[in-house]
Formats: structure tokens, sequence, C-alpha cells
């Protein structure tokens, strides 16, 4: 792990560990401006909820709860560099119901929030694609295919060129 990413990362976790924090040990804090858009997604949730789940069942604090402790373990991930790409996913994940929190808000600090909450998520997204300079698996992917496909189209002019009995298998 290189300073120059290590740095950055460590910076943006620890927002999250003090956010996580805060919705973690004081839930009723943030209850009022999270109740608008859980009103909102009720009855979104209970169709997709299973069996004898309700989502009235479920305590607004409690989620709030499993928000801060999501992001507080997502940015000991990401900062530390243990998995710091799936940390960056989750703490993504985090932000939106705030990202839509946010644009539900009616007050002075509205177009602020939603512009912080906006700009943590793009940089969690970008940590989410930082590989430090090493190839990623899409990118490794499509080399590979690119490879298979190159010898695909010699092993057929070499078959095209040579009679039937002569190919050779090669496996």
């Amino acid at each position: 792990m290189s300073i120059r990413h290590a740095i950055p990362r460590a910076m943006l976790a620890s927002y999250f560990v003090i956010s996580g924090w805060k919705s973690f040990s004081t839930p009723e804090s943030l209850t009022a401006a999270a109740a608008p858009l859980a009103e909102k997604l009720t009855p979104l949730a209970s169709r997709w909820l299973p069996g004898e789940i309700k989502p009235e069942d479920v305590k607004l604090e409690n989620l709030i709860k499993c928000t801060g402790i999501t992001q507080m373990v997502a940015a000991v991930m990401l900062a530390t560099g243990i998995g710091r790409r799936l940390g960056a996913v989750l703490l993504a994940a985090t932000l939106i119901p705030h990202v839509l929190a946010a644009q539900a808000a009616d007050s002075e600090s509205k177009a602020v929030a939603q512009a912080k909450n906006v700009g943590l998520l793009g940089a969690t997204l970008l940590a989410a694609q930082d590989t430090q300079g090493r190839p990623g698996f899409f990118w490794r992917a499509k080399l590979e295919r690119e490879i298979t496909a190159a010898n695909l189209k010699k092993a057929k002019k070499i078959a095209r060129s040579k009679p039937v009995e002569a190919v050779e298998v090669i496996i």
C-alpha cells in the first residue's frame, strides 16, 4: 500500500467513522431527518420483504444504528486497505439514503447537505474503483478474451492450411 493512496483513504474514512459513531450512539438525533424518507420507502419495502417481516415492525432507530455500524466497519476497511474496495462500496451504499433524505429535507442548509453528501458519494465511488495501479478484474478479463480470440484466429488459419488428418490437437 503506497502512502499516496493510504493517506487520502484514511482522511475519507475518518469522516465515516465519526458519522457512524454519531449514528450508532445517538440515533434519535437523526430520526427526524430520516422519517420522511422512511415513510416513502416503507410501502415499497413491504412488497419486497419476504414472509412475516413487516417494515412497520422495524424501528427507525435500529436501522440508523445498523447504518452507523456499517459505516464504521467499512471505514476501517477502507483506511486499513483490507477489503478497501468493498469498504468503499459499502460506504457508497450507506450514503444513498443520506442523499435522498437531504433532498427531501426542507431547510436552509439543504443545498449544503446535498452537495456534501453527493461529494462524499463521488469520493467513495472513486475509492471503490482504485486498483492502486494494478489491473482490475474487468481489464484482465478483456485481455484474456482478446488473447483467446487471437489464438482462435491463428488456430483456424492453421486448420485451413493443413489437411484434416494432419491437424494437431492443442490442449
